[in-house]
């Protein structure tokens, strides 16, 4: 069966897509100067809670496309395709006259993400994979 074309994949591959487009449109408007900041790290707190998402949406469209594969195998690409957009985006922003590039904004998306991984790892430690998904292949309950 085509996974592209399964009935999932509006509820688990487009959710992920959507949500780094919005990402990118987000780290694309400009930000005026007067812009006030309610505590001092709150732009790296938004990183991290931005792309701790990303890599769950991106981990639950991962087992959708790929559910005979190993958790650890998932997670793994999860971490890595959030962390190479987190860098797309300050590579992006680097090229923007209203916006900066911050290797530290990229270090909170991949801490946001390895935060989100490692939670789910903690999660399926303690719930059994098919107590998470119910159409979890036999392999894997």
């Amino acid at each position: 069966m085509n996974r592209l074309r399964a009935p999932g994949f509006a509820r688990y591959v487009l959710p992920p897509v959507v949500y780094a487009s919005l990402i990118f449109v987000a780290g694309s408007l400009p930000q005026a100067p007067e812009t006030r900041l309610a505590f001092t790290f709150q732009d790296k707190v938004l990183h991290l809670l931005a792309f701790g998402g990303f890599a769950v949406l991106v981990w639950r469209a991962l087992r959708h496309l790929w559910p005979a594969r190993e958790r650890w195998w998932l997670l793994g690409v999860s971490l890595g395709v959030a962390s190479l957009v987190g860098g797309m985006l300050e590579l992006w922003q680097a090229t923007l006259p209203t916006r900066s590039a911050d290797g530290f904004d990229w270090l909170a998306d991949i801490v946001g993400a390895l935060f989100a991984v490692l939670g789910l790892w903690r999660t399926g430690k303690l719930a059994p994979w098919s107590a998470l998904d119910a159409s979890a292949p036999v392999s894997k309950r």
